[in-house]
């Protein structure tokens, strides 16, 4: 089987996001000193209510190798193939992670990581993608040309309702 890992940025349908081929590993949100598990110990929901009053503004954290290597090492010692797809490296330190896991395995191990070089719907395309592929019997090559030739034609806009959090972050 085709194991597909991703990250809990990815905006998918629920059904997908469960999908027996799919993993996704969540990055944390820390909010002061307390650290939660996007998807898992915060929603999107009970994150927008506390934002406005936290007080610093909320951070987040990359999943780390040791995150991909227990899937990987999961998978392949079951026999199954995978493939990676992450947030774009550019925003997130979560591609290099799942990097240095794949690299920390045998040469042979069959695993494919992918920068997606998107976030968000871009990434859930992707993934929804992928999951069709492994559903119609593809291989993982086939599967992982596939998303390298999307993400080349992915681009996110969008608007935002206020700046007020870009420049309480010194983004602006």
């Amino acid at each position: 089987m085709i194991r597909i890992i991703t990250d809990s940025t990815c905006e998918a349908p629920a059904a997908l996001l469960h999908h027996p081929a799919v993993s996704v590993l969540p990055l944390s949100v820390v909010f002061g000193q307390t650290s939660l598990r996007d998807g898992i110990d915060i929603t999107r929901e009970q994150f927008w209510q506390r934002l406005p009053t936290a007080d610093p503004l909320p951070t987040t954290s990359q999943a780390t190798p040791g995150d991909f290597l227990a899937l990987f090492t999961q998978f392949t010692a079951a026999g199954d193939e995978v493939i990676a797809v992450t947030l774009s490296a550019k925003l997130s330190g979560t591609y290099d992670s799942a990097i240095s896991a794949r690299n920390s395995l045998p040469g042979n191990a069959p695993i494919d990581v992918i920068d997606s070089r998107t976030i968000s719907v871009g990434l859930g395309l992707m993934l929804q993608e992928a999951t069709a592929m492994v559903e119609a019997g593809a291989s993982r090559d086939a599967i992982v040309a596939q998303l390298i030739r999307m993400r080349e034609k992915i681009h996110i806009i969008f608007v935002l309702e206020t700046l007020e959090y870009l420049q309480r972050g010194g983004r602006i």
